[in-house]
C-alpha cells in the first residue's frame, strides 16, 4: 500500500494529524506493511499526548 493509499483510508483517525509533519510522513512511508504504518502512528500519538502532559508546548517535530 503506497502512502496516498494509506492517508486516503485512514484521513479519519485520530493520529492522522502526525503525517502533517513531513519527517513523520517519510519515517511512516518507509514501512511496507499497512499495520506497521498503523502502529507507528498510534505509537508516536500516545507519545506525543504523554509528552504534552509534561511539556504543553511540546511537538512531535522536537523529535525528528
Amino acid at each position: 500500500m503506497d502512502m496516498r493509499e494509506f492517508e486516503n483510508q485512514y484521513r479519519k483517525y485520530r493520529w492522522f494529524y502526525l503525517l502533517d509533519v513531513p519527517e513523520v510522513r517519510d519515517f511512516v512511508s518507509s514501512y511496507n506493511n499497512k499495520h506497521t504504518k498503523i502502529l507507528v502512528c498510534k505509537s508516536l500519538d500516545i507519545f506525543v499526548k504523554e509528552a504534552q502532559k509534561d511539556r504543553e508546548d511540546f511537538s512531535i517535530s522536537d523529535i525528528f
